[in-house]
């Protein structure tokens, strides 16, 4: 059966500043898959360029059971209409802060839809930045509350800076002591409340 999850990925180096992500637990040809997952078919849903992704796999119920007793991985329900519970609140924001993603995306009673639309959104802000930078967002121990001037170099803000403008991201508030977090909630708003627009579409068909 196919099922859903949020997984950490592990990021091997390849050359200074730029690595190679892998799916943790998964197999995968420079990672070793966790016992009893060998073998077991996945694809990304989303580009790996992050400390955690949303990653899709065929598995059995033993399999589904064996990843959800592993502290790092949150299962997405079949039905997205589901609501976060209590007890996945804690999870998810938990595996959201640690995997460098804002975690108000996770919120009591909150439809999963909206979850995973909200950390896709947060992605797809995330993921250009990494390609213009050529290089993690976060590195050399920046972490969500780390503010831009900290974490990135003056030509690196610049870059980002214009990689928004370059996407339509609003960049009010923005400054050189805007947090890391603020500033993936900023691009992560700013695509949220495109959807259902034509530009948005278009924007989903050409990703």
């Amino acid at each position: 059966m196919s099922r859903l999850y949020i997984i950490p990925q592990d990021k091997i180096p390849l050359t200074p500043g730029r690595f190679y992500y892998c799916p943790r637990h998964f197999p995968h040809r420079f990672n070793p898959a966790l016992p009893g997952l060998e073998g077991v078919d996945w694809t990304w849903q989303t580009q790996a360029l992050g400390d955690i992704a949303l990653l899709a796999a065929d598995v059995t119920d033993v399999q589904h059971f064996l990843l959800l007793a592993q502290p790092d991985i949150g299962s997405i329900p079949d039905d997205l209409t589901t609501p976060v519970s209590a007890g996945d609140l804690q999870l998810f924001q938990r595996l959201f802060v640690t995997g460098n993603v804002p975690n108000d995306i996770v919120q009591l009673d909150r439809p999963y839809r909206q979850v995973v639309r909200e950390f896709l959104d947060t992605v797809h802000f995330h993921n250009p930045l990494v390609g213009k930078l050529a290089r993690p967002l976060f590195q050399s121990g920046a972490t969500l509350s780390t503010v831009l001037r900290d974490a990135f170099s003056a030509a690196e803000r610049a870059t980002i800076f214009t990689t928004m403008d370059a996407g339509g991201i609003s960049r009010t508030g923005v400054t050189n002591t805007t947090s890391c977090e603020a500033l993936l909630m900023q691009g992560r708003d700013t695509l949220t409340a495109r959807r259902g627009t034509q530009a948005y579409a278009l924007r989903e068909r050409i990703l």
